[in-house]
């Protein structure tokens, strides 16, 4: 039998990636980002013109059943 020797990595390949997949704890749906936001008290820091405002604040992002976008704020020990 004559096989490819690309076609015999790309199958090593897809079982490695196998592999990594079945070792992740913990896979929901959703994307996460991170957000800054200005307050909006005219004193504060942020309200500069340069400053990114407040954050880190990193955000999970999912839809729900019949098309509802849903987002939460993750806390520190969750952001793993």
């Amino acid at each position: 039998m004559n096989t490819d020797p690309q076609l015999d990595e790309l199958r090593r390949q897809r079982a490695r990636l196998y592999e990594q997949l079945a070792d992740t704890e913990d896979f929901r749906r959703g994307s996460v980002s991170e957000t800054y936001r200005r307050c909006g008290k005219p004193n504060c820091v942020c309200a500069g013109e340069d400053h990114p405002g407040h954050g880190p604040r990193v955000m999970w992002t999912r839809k729900e059943p019949g098309g509802k976008t849903v987002g939460r704020a993750l806390k520190a020990d969750e952001v793993d």
